[in-house]
């Protein structure tokens, strides 16, 4: 199977468990059958950090320096839906460079983050669902985005031949929500960060923990700070843990607060400044650290799709508290002790509750390991497979372990050094950063590469937009790879005005593959039909380029909000 892995997401440090969800499955599939190809469509820095070895069928399409081009496309919404599903993509440059176009067969794509992209609506598909945090949290978006995806999730779920959730919360929740069959949606667990991998040594766990100033007892909460992560309420209830329990502290990692955020305003009111420390992203090796040392996960978390952390703590051997959420309550098993989030006395309550009890602190060292058996790595990489041979149409096979893949041990401390080196580099700590580089450089030359590479560009990943929006309008300076589908001897452009005055004083070029095809006006017609003869040399991939002399904002006109920078509109592309 030639297989197409949609992370183009993927921006390291950004996602939270979903990035590690993604990590873990891709590292998984990849240590078995090597008859199969995945391309990883991402950033380069994502790719570098699974350190696949030479050998396996791993391939990267870098998302910031090339597009995908679907095999046939069509502007004509007469037209409908090409009969059939695609089986070959296009491959562009961004920026119109070397390397030239190609296209890859594709038997499949596995979009992992939520959606299928528009150009990826006509394969074959396999969608990732993580929550509709939309539907149950509508106050944390506007109805504008609410509305978009629940469109999304829609076109998304109609467009695939399975769908995946993460847990059987979600998948009742697909179901009830957007009317899916249930035999369409397949219930498959993350896997925990890190899971299996080699043991950390005390002398280990020592030196990063003392590098991060940690010597003392502490609670632990990884998390960014979405408002339903309910920070605030755990800053609450910790007054009266710290009651019973003096010596000990919490610890926050994830993005930092700013000083507005409602945990940061209560801390700073309690007074616990000193005893609640939030300390930014973290390596996935200093995580684990802290998993090693603390007291307990506290997950007060007051919706989830999965919940990676209760199943990282679980994992790692540590108590764990969470709300009494559904997912939360799947995941967690009797491994878990569950409190109601929206009560920081009961948060408090339940949490003394065991850690001042050896007897229960034991009784869920045992339950814990029966939970483990669900959390393998490698069940849960065989039933995304299967999925994937099922989807195609193949009979499932045995999977064949691959000795190409790195050792987990060595893998996890390249991956260490490297973050810690980007995020020595971006704090503008040079020194520490390029020590850190040189460390990584030794374990993984293209790793440090692709770091300093990133860290050299910075913040290019934004590129100013120069195709085609939704509803037909085009920026001034249009750009746009298209798929001859064969057989075809010309193209038909159909252009609009736009509804400005003395529009016939405004022109526009039109270049196909690099041919100038000359100046065009409307000239008193608010449409324009203009055929394209193909040359006979004419590639599977050519790029159409329109530039225009002009440009309007439809908010100067309407007082509308739609700010965006439009020329003319392409109503449809005809192929003869």
């Amino acid at each position: 199977m030639d297989i197409l892995l949609d992370l183009r997401w993927m921006v390291l440090g950004r996602a939270g468990g979903l990035e590690q969800m993604a990590y873990e499955l891709v590292a998984a599939i990849a240590k078995f059958s090597r008859k199969d190809t995945l391309y990883l469509y991402c950033p380069d820095r994502a790719f570098q950090d699974w350190l696949f070895k030479s050998g396996m069928n791993m391939v990267l399409i870098d998302s910031d320096q090339f597009a995908l081009v679907p095999e046939r496309v069509s502007y004509d919404r007469s037209e409908g839906r090409p009969s059939g599903k695609l089986g070959r993509i296009g491959v562009v440059a961004l920026d119109g460079s070397e390397p030239p176009p190609r296209t890859l067969k594709v038997d499949l794509v596995h979009s992992i983050g939520g959606y299928v992209h528009d150009e990826l609506l006509d394969y074959r598909n396999i969608l990732t669902i993580h929550d509709l945090q939309h539907i149950h949290l509508p106050h944390h978006f506007d109805e504008v985005e609410i509305d978009a995806r629940n469109a999304r999730y829609l076109s998304s779920i109609n467009a695939s031949e399975a769908v995946i959730s993460v847990s059987s919360f979600v998948k009742r929740d697909i179901i009830a929500q957007y009317g899916v069959k249930p035999e369409s949606v397949t219930s498959i667990w993350n896997i925990p960060s890190g899971s299996p991998t080699d043991q950390l040594s005390k002398s280990k766990v020592d030196r990063i923990l003392r590098k991060m100033g940690i010597d003392f007892e502490y609670l632990f909460f990884p998390s960014h700070g979405w408002p339903h992560k309910n920070h605030l309420k755990l800053v609450e209830a910790f007054p009266f843990i710290q009651e019973s329990l003096p010596n000990l502290r919490m610890i926050f990692t994830g993005g930092k607060f700013d000083q507005e955020h409602p945990a940061a305003k209560k801390i700073r009111s309690l007074g616990l400044e000193e005893f609640i420390l939030h300390i930014g992203y973290r390596t996935p090796t200093e995580i684990r650290c802290l998993y090693e040392r603390t007291k307990a996960l506290v997950y007060p978390s007051l919706f989830e799709g999965f919940g990676m952390p209760v199943a990282e703590a679980i994992e790692s051997g540590v108590p764990v508290f969470c709300s009494d959420i559904e997912p939360l309550v799947e995941i967690g098993g009797e491994a878990v002790v569950t409190f109601d989030p929206c009560s920081s006395n009961d948060i408090a309550d339940k949490v003394l509750s065991v850690l001042r009890d050896d007897r229960l602190l034991e009784s869920l060292r045992a339950k814990r390991e029966a939970q483990l058996t669900r959390f393998s790595s490698k069940a849960i990489a065989r039933q995304t497979y299967d999925l994937y041979r099922k989807t195609c149409g193949l009979d499932s096979t045995p999977l064949e372990s691959s000795r190409l893949a790195m050792s987990n041990g060595r893998c996890e401390s390249t991956r260490h050094w490297g973050r810690v080196s980007e995020r020595s580099l971006r704090a503008g700590k040079s020194l520490s950063g390029l020590v850190a580089l040189l460390v990584t450089a030794f374990k993984s030359p293209p790793l440090a590469k692709s770091i300093w590479k990133a860290f050299r560009r910075k913040g290019d990943r934004a590129r100013s937009f120069n195709g085609r929006y939704g509803d037909g309008w085009i920026v001034p300076n249009y750009r746009e790879w298209l798929w001859v589908p064969e057989g075809s001897k010309g193209l038909i452009l159909e252009i609009e005005a736009p509804p400005l005055p003395h529009a016939d004083d405004h022109g526009f070029w039109v270049a196909l593959q690099g041919i100038e095809l000359g100046e065009f006006r409307f000239a008193g017609k608010s449409t324009l039909r203009i055929p394209i003869t193909l040359e006979e040399s004419i590639k599977e991939l050519v790029q159409l380029r329109i530039d225009s002399n002009f440009s309007f904002r439809p908010n100067d006109r309407d007082d509308n909000g739609d700010e965006r920078e439009l020329a003319i509109k392409l109503a449809g592309i005809h192929w003869e």
